[in-house]
């Protein structure tokens, strides 16, 4: 399979229309019924699991186990699901409930990463900034071919099945990425 190629004549102004309406539509209502502290729950969630303990790293770790088991068991759940209320509709359900939580958990990390437990510093090390920057750009670039096509999303075009046998690609694809069997 040819990963990570982009030709603008195989691409359809309509489905990229259709993605920037969807993409708006979620992200507004994300903001209205997740983020927003007046009208969302994303608010009163973290001050349910931040109410279990003063630790942030308690607090952060009891966020991760509830998206993990959360994000995995719907995963594992989706054949049962997409049989009960359809493919697109549970693609939908599952990003619709899995973004929210991964969300606030990520946003938990970043503001309380300076809190809690010091295992380390290495601010005033040379080159760590640096290695940090290109190791995330390395990591982009394996992650780019299995990921990144915009169109192939749960709302827009049926994810496809991506196999790759060997190589980098069989170690970093997502698992989701088996979507289309």
């Amino acid at each position: 399979e040819d990963s990570a190629v982009f030709r603008l004549a195989d691409q359809r102004v309509a489905s990229w229309a259709y993605f920037a309406g969807i993409l708006s539509v979620v992200l507004y209502g994300l903001n209205v019924l997740w983020i927003d502290p007046a009208t969302g729950v994303g608010t009163r969630f973290l001050d349910a699991v931040a109410a279990v303990s003063d630790s942030p790293e308690v607090v952060l770790l009891l966020l991760t186990l509830i998206f993990a088991l959360v994000h995995s068991g719907m995963a594992s759940l989706r054949e049962t699901g997409e049989k009960i209320i359809g493919e697109r509709a549970y693609r939908v359900l599952f990003a619709g409930i899995s973004l929210p939580l991964a969300l606030s958990t990520i946003v938990y990390f970043i503001n309380h990463r300076y809190g809690g437990i010091q295992l380390w510093d290495v601010k005033g090390v040379s080159g760590v900034h640096e290695l940090v920057w290109l190791s995330n750009f390395i990591s982009f670039l394996f992650l780019y071919p299995s990921t990144f096509n915009l169109l192939e999303v749960a709302a827009v075009d049926k994810p496809k099945l991506h196999m790759w046998e060997t190589g980098i690609m069989r170690i970093t694809r997502h698992p989701q990425s088996l979507l289309g069997r």
